[in-house]
């Protein structure tokens, strides 16, 4: 098979579209580094434009700051709120720590600049972070007891008040009773739980609680909780 034969003027005209065709080629690739150099070397006028424009938003910024004069007088604005605020502390119960905190921070809103009004909150937040216990039972106490022999003697039983000072309920207390003689040395440890709730911040009693069998040597009884549940 021969092969076909293509005329001059038809060579002439490809070699042409080709080399046209590298020549716009290479006019893109040029304009698209130009643009890329543009856009990563910003002109002298860019940078003044984009330092002009962080400049207007810092002063807008300071200008929506209030000033201390401001502060100052939203303390003499609010001076009803906060009175009324500082009342209501007063009438918390005494382990209310997360009350008392609430309150002084809205005290705080009210009165940005008073240092008295800051530190109160931060000892607020003091207070709660104290109790609040990784192991439940550590915020459980015996707060009173009163420890006496029944049976023959030898059998212990213990009304007593268990305290809870952290921020949750807590429930089934195991109580550890450390009995001594007249010589101070320990003789007896007794356990028992008590499946009950304890509220937070608050204190309960329980009566009649038999502890077990003692040595009739025992002449004196202190007890503790040893382990408590979140309830």
């Amino acid at each position: 098979m021969t092969e076909p034969t293509i005329p001059d003027e038809a060579r002439a005209a490809s070699a042409t579209i080709i080399e046209k065709g590298c020549g716009w080629g290479l006019a893109v690739g040029v304009a698209a580094i130009a643009v890329i150099i543009y856009m990563t070397n910003p002109s002298d006028q860019d940078r003044e434009r984009a330092a002009a424009s962080a400049s207007e938003k810092q002063k807008t910024i300071a200008a929506s700051q209030p000033t201390e004069l401001d502060l100052q007088r939203m303390e003499v604005q609010n001076k009803e709120k906060i009175d009324q605020l500082k009342a209501d502390v007063k009438t918390l119960a005494e382990r209310d720590y997360e009350g008392r905190l609430i309150f002084w921070k809205q005290i705080v809103l009210l009165a940005p600049k008073n240092k008295a009004y800051a530190d109160e909150a931060r000892n607020a937040a003091a207070e709660v972070a104290q109790h609040t216990y990784e192991n439940p039972a550590d915020g459980a106490s015996v707060e009173a007891i009163r420890p006496r022999k029944e049976g023959f003697g030898n059998v212990l039983v213990v009304d007593l008040t268990i305290r809870n000072d952290s921020l949750s309920n807590l429930k089934d207390f195991i109580i550890a009773c450390e009995s001594k003689g007249n010589s101070g040395t320990a003789i007896d440890v007794n356990r028992r739980s008590i499946y009950d709730v304890v509220n937070a911040r608050s204190s309960r009693s329980f009566r009649d609680i038999n502890m077990g069998l003692i040595d009739n040597q025992v002449s004196s009884t202190d007890c503790r909780v040893e382990g408590a549940s979140i309830g």
